[in-house]
């Protein structure tokens, strides 16, 4: 059952699919990246460094914030049935860039 859901941490870019996909399939690359608490946002993969994961029962918002190091902080709550948090962030940075 898909319900509203709350998130907040940090991403450190390691590098990009291409660089960490290797003979995985689409599934695959999901699940080890999960496994290892990275995610992939706008095709560069990130660590995750959480300090709330997946919390409910709360209102809507999303603030990105990136530091003068690269590294994204995020805040985010949304139903997790009409997007993932991956592409709540993705929206997000690419409003912050313009795009």
């Amino acid at each position: 059952m898909s319900t509203l859901e709350r998130n907040k941490g940090s991403l450190v870019c390691v590098g990009t699919v291409e660089e960490f996909i290797g003979d995985m399939d689409g599934c695959e690359f999901l699940d080890w990246l999960e496994d290892n608490s990275m995610m992939e946002i706008n095709g560069n993969v990130y660590t995750v460094e959480w300090k709330v994961k997946a919390e409910e029962d709360v209102d809507f918002f999303a603030t990105i914030d990136i530091d003068p190091d690269g590294v994204i902080h995020f805040h985010t709550l949304h139903y997790n049935g009409g997007a993932s948090l991956e592409e709540v962030i993705g929206d997000q940075l690419k409003t912050m860039k313009g795009a």
